[in-house]
């Protein structure tokens, strides 16, 4: 594992890829430890496309997400009220991950685990410019507007194939 870790160290340069044996040897430690299956939001479609591949890491993604923030009131006021305006579009695109990247459906659970998935999702929106208080409203109200979410995705989505919005309707969901 310590080779696996160091070779994935040096591929991603992401500092977090230390941790996996620190967390497998803690989990490991532990007396009780399960897999516990946990819900993940419905997997939303135009044609052959998942919806939530439109991430920050995609010029597209990018325009979705920061279009949720500018037009929908809720999710506007929300990252107005808890974050300075100069990193509101990083606040978004890291509450977006989040909501519908991060989740998974089967998880490693130990007597420590939900408190280390906590504090990892309160140091990324701290460092993203949320305020401690408004971390949870952010998630929530971002949680609450993923199918509006969602159609700004296909809607830009087709709009960059050429296609009319209108042929989307409303995005496919599926599980």
């Amino acid at each position: 594992m310590v080779v696996a870790t160091g070779i994935a160290a040096a591929r991603t340069r992401e500092p977090i890829t230390l941790m996996v044996p620190l967390i497998w040897r803690t989990a490991n430690e532990s007396e009780d430890v399960t897999v516990r299956d946990c819900p993940i939001p419905a997997l939303a479609k135009i044609g052959d496309v998942p919806l939530y591949a439109l991430d920050e890491h995609t010029r597209l993604g990018r325009q979705a997400i920061w279009r949720l923030a500018c037009e929908n009131d809720e999710v506007r006021a929300c990252l107005e009220r808890f974050v300075p305006a100069t990193r509101r579009r990083r606040a978004a695109y890291v509450a977006a991950f989040y909501l519908d990247a991060a989740p998974v459906a089967r998880r490693l659970v130990w007597e420590k685990s939900n408190a280390l998935e906590a504090f990892g999702i309160e140091r990324d929106l701290l460092h993203a410019g949320v305020a401690a208080e408004g971390i949870k409203p952010l998630l929530e109200v971002m949680r609450t507007n993923l199918d509006h979410l969602n159609e700004l995705r296909a809607d830009i989505f087709l709009k960059s194939q050429g296609l009319p919005a209108a042929m989307a309707g409303k995005p496919r969901s599926a599980r």
